[in-house]
């Protein structure tokens, strides 16, 4: 089973939700390079729930054993239950990664 990282990423904290802020910067960087992974790669993916009006985001950071994903606290910082993140397995992070990837390609990305 999956493990949830125990320190989220190091978002710096918002300042102006604008172009330009610093914690936006710091995930639009982060972003980018998930869409530069070649597609075996999953270490640097980031793995979206869609939660009330936004998204839980996390990052993969590890892909040995079961895998392991960091919570990355963004705008709203929303989150699933752990208990999802224990409950995946190394199947279930590469399925939504990829799911991801070919909506990117379909539709050229967020």
């Amino acid at each position: 089973m999956a493990k949830l990282d125990s320190t989220p990423y190091p978002l710096p904290a918002a300042t102006t939700y604008r172009d330009g802020d610093p914690q936006i910067a710091e995930y639009d960087r982060l972003d980018a390079v998930a869409r530069t992974l070649d597609d075996s790669e999953y270490v640097g993916a980031i793995v979206r729930w869609q939660v009330a009006d936004g998204y839980a985001e996390y990052l993969v950071t590890s892909m040995a054993g079961s895998g392991t994903l960091q919570h990355i606290p963004f705008m709203d910082a929303y989150t699933v239950d752990p208990a999802l993140i224990r409950g995946l397995r190394k199947t279930d992070i590469k399925e939504r990664v990829d799911a991801s990837r070919r909506l990117d390609k379909v539709f050229g990305g967020r």
